[in-house]
Order: C-alpha cells, then sequence, then structure tokens
C-alpha cells in the first residue's frame, strides 16, 4: 500500500533490530540546551539543534565523506563557511573538529571487548554526527544505538534517507529522549552496555549536574564499561575567546557551564561519579596518532574512565561491646584494699617506725640516711 501524496513519509526506523529498547514518546523539553530559544540564522530552535547544525557544516567542509555531507544542512554550510573565513589565520582551530571525532571513535574502539565478542555501543547527544554510522560500519559485530532529542533524531534520519548512497547498517537504532530530564537507564530499559560515548553533552550542565549525569551513566554500564566524553579546558578556552569564530559560535550554540581546571580537574569529575581508571587525552596526540590534520588546537580533553568491576563491599559493622550495668551504690561491696610493699618499704618501716617512737632521741640528717641505707643493703642481702 503506498502512502497518499498529502501525507509525507517517515523514515523507516531501526528500532525493529532491538525490541526490546523501543522510542520514548515525546516529552515537554526541560533541559538547558533543549528548550527553545531566539534563533537569527535559521539553524534550528534550541541550542543544541544549533550547535549540531553548524557542526556538521563544518564537518561537511572539512570532511569529503558522503556521511558528512548528507547529515549537513545549507545554513550549516553556509554558517560554517563564515566561522572558518574568520578562522582562516587559526587551522588548528578547524582541524580541532576532526581530531575530536575520529579521537572519541578511536577510544570507542579500544573500549570494545577483546576480539569479536558482541558488544553494544552507546552515543548520547550525538547531533548529525556521523561517527555511529561509521562505527558500526566498521564494526557489524557491534550494536549501536543513538539517543538524542526526539527532533533531532527526526531530521537525521529524514536526511539519512534522502541520501540514496548511504546505505543504513542493520545494527544501528536510534531512541529519542532528552536526558537532561531522562536517565539513560529508564531510556535503555534497564539494559546495560559496553561503552557510552557523549560528545558536547556535559560542557553544557553545571558540575553538579554533569557529575548527576556522569553518575547516572554508570547504572547503564556493565562492570567494566567505559563512558568517553569531552571536557572544555580552562586554558583552551581562555585562549578561545580571543577568537572571533568560538565567539560567534558560542552566542550560537550556548556557552560552557562545566570546564575543567588541568587534567586533575577532569579526573576528579569523573572520581566524583564513581569512574575508576580515568584517562585524559589531548586531540591533538590523537590526531598524531590516526595521522590526521595538524596542528590541532587542544580547547577540549578527551576523558574515558572505567565503571568499577565490582562494588565496594559495604563496611561491616561490629555490634557493639557495652559494658554490664552497675549495681546501685547501696549495693555495691567495697574491694579490699591490697598494699602493694617492696623489700625495700618492709625494711625500712620498723626504722620509721621506732624512731618515730623515740621522738627525743636526736640524731643528723646524715646519721639518718647512713642508717637507711645500711638496713636497705642488709635487706637485700637476706
Amino acid at each position: 500500500m503506498t502512502t497518499p501524496p498529502d501525507q509525507p513519509q517517515t523514515p523507516p526506523s531501526n528500532s525493529a533490530n532491538l525490541p526490546n529498547l523501543p522510542n520514548l514518546p515525546d516529552e515537554q523539553p526541560a533541559s538547558r540546551t533543549a528548550q527553545p530559544s531566539y534563533d537569527s540564522m535559521g539553524l534550528g530552535r534550541t541550542p543544541g539543534q544549533r550547535g549540531a547544525e553548524i557542526l556538521a557544516g563544518l564537518r561537511a567542509e572539512i570532511m569529503n565523506t558522503p556521511e558528512s555531507a548528507a547529515l549537513a544542512r545549507l545554513s550549516g554550510r553556509i554558517v560554517a563557511r563564515i566561522l572558518r573565513s574568520l578562522q582562516s589565520r587559526n587551522l588548528a582551530g578547524i582541524n580541532f573538529i576532526g581530531a575530536r571525532l575520529y579521537g572519541m571513535k578511536e577510544l570507542a574502539r579500544r573500549a570494545l571487548p577483546p576480539g569479536d565478542q558482541p558488544a553494544t555501543v552507546v552515543e548520547v547527544a550525538a547531533g548529525f554526527s556521523p561517527r555511529s554510522i561509521e562505527f558500526a560500519q566498521a564494526h557489524s559485530h557491534v550494536t549501536v544505538i543513538e539517543v538524542d532529542l526526539p527532533d533531532v533524531v527526526e531530521e537525521k534520519q529524514k536526511r539519512l534517507q534522502r541520501a540514496r548512497m548511504i546505505e543504513i547498517p542493520a545494527n544501528l537504532s536510534w531512541l529519542s529522549a532528552d536526558l537532561g530530564v531522562t536517565p539513560l537507564a529508564a531510556v535503555l530499559e534497564g539494559r546495560q552496555v559496553d561503552v557510552i560515548v557523549a560528545e558536547g553533552l556535559l560542557a553544557y550542565f553545571e558540575p553538579s549536574e554533569s557529575i548527576r549525569i556522569a553518575r547516572q551513566f554508570r547504572d547503564s554500564l556493565k562492570p567494566g564499561g567505559v563512558f568517553i566524553t569531552d571536557l572544555p579546558r580552562r586554558q583552551g578556552i581562555l585562549d578561545a575567546q580571543s577568537q572571533s569564530g568560538m565567539r560567534m559560535f558560542s552566542r550560537q550554540a550556548g556557552s560552557f557551564l562545566t570546564i575543567a581546571d588541568g587534567e586533575e580537574g577532569a579526573q576528579q569529575l569523573f572520581s566524583e561519579a564513581g569512574y575508576v581508571d580515568v584517562q585524559v587525552h589531548y586531540p591533538s596526540t590523537l590526531a598524531e596518532t590516526l595521522n590526521l590534520a595538524t596542528p590541532v588546537f587542544d580547547y577540549e580533553y578527551l576523558v574515558s574512565g572505567r565503571n568499577p568491576a565490582t562494588e565496594a563491599p559495604p563496611l561491616k559493622r561490629l555490634p557493639l561491646r557495652r559494658p554490664p550495668p552497675r549495681p546501685p551504690r547501696h549495693q555495691q561491696q567495697a574491694a579490699p584494699h591490697r598494699r602493694r610493699t617492696t623489700k625495700r618499704r618492709a625494711a625500712t618501716r620498723p626504722l620509721i617506725k621506732r624512731r618515730r617512737a623515740e621522738p627525743g632521741q636526736r640524731s643528723s640528717a646524715h646519721d639518718c640516711v647512713q642508717h637507711i641505707t645500711r638496713e636497705v643493703s642488709l635487706a637485700r642481702n637476706t
């Protein structure tokens, strides 16, 4: 049966590949990046959509791949060209886009179980990034799930459907939710996965909220699973404030609220969320390893943390040992007084009594000391 011409065709959803993971119903957005705001460039009604459109346009302009071109819109590419012209003297800032995209992809590959064991990778706040599609194409034994706002998921599926040269892998599916409101565990219905990737998510929340979201992601990770995300560097953001292109992007996508003060700050955030084996990576280093375009400006850290394999056992509380109750004072028996005497005291006591019994007798202090010393020596020899 064909669809009437007056009704638009909806792209087929790959959620049928995972019957246990149905799409959640649309909900009222409440997180900061999901709240509608004024759109002056026709990029999207929310800061999250506008940021995703600009990044998609930049990836289409920088990377010559069918996936990047299909996921970019004309308005996003126009804004991307403006940003490139503003950043013409700072190629390192433009190269950061590709280094972050493929750097996080490489970290996700390293976090997979060894061999071709079945695994599940979830990418949250993916926007119009081609990373999940490329990852699903390269690893057919891995189930890849994207979670994003309902409007973003619907628009991304439409763009991929219009791109006839791109075949959506069977191991890729989508779920829609606002993770600033709904925990990921509720979206996945309690299912635990091996790797969670979140690009451009935690930076737009307050530090306490970022820790809360990262802690909630642990509920959806298997023991030993890995969480990978990006965190802005304090020094990188300070250096970027002098760049007009970055200021323009911040006005459209929103300003950062969670910023890491050095590598220790990034590690501390993950540690407070309960992760272990926290590793901090620089996009420039990963770009050199992957033979990507260099130089790369390190605006952000790429951070990975592992869910503890076993939860720490709770401390065993020993029972309190209370002393036996004391009887009332009138019932208490006085303990017999025991005087502990030594040979020295036993030897000197008769002398003291005798001298006290003869108060009229006078002797010098020197004679008294000599007499006491003689008596003690006799007591020791006997």
